[in-house]
């Protein structure tokens, strides 16, 4: 089962992005990203990071500005505690 809860808008072409929910198993609450038709499985522990990171830009945290330099960490799937 899957759930599509958003689809978003590009601001300068005609791309759109989708955020769906679906049943990530081992994974948790998985989500996947869709953007004209290539899409990227994420594990919930992926989805909770990138929550943070878009909340620290969206709070101008200062390593998190577009001039700053790159922070470049990846985040690995984990199973689901």
């Amino acid at each position: 089962m899957s759930n599509n809860l958003r689809e978003y808008a590009s601001m300068n072409s005609i791309e759109r992005m989708m955020v769906t929910a679906f049943c990530g198993g081992k994974f948790g609450d998985a989500v996947q990203i869709t953007i004209d038709g290539v899409y990227c499985g994420l594990a919930e522990n992926q989805v909770k990071d990138l929550i943070l990171t878009l909340q620290a830009r969206i709070d101008h945290h200062p390593s998190y500005l577009a001039t700053g330099p790159d922070i470049d960490v990846m985040v690995m799937p984990k199973e689901a505690e």
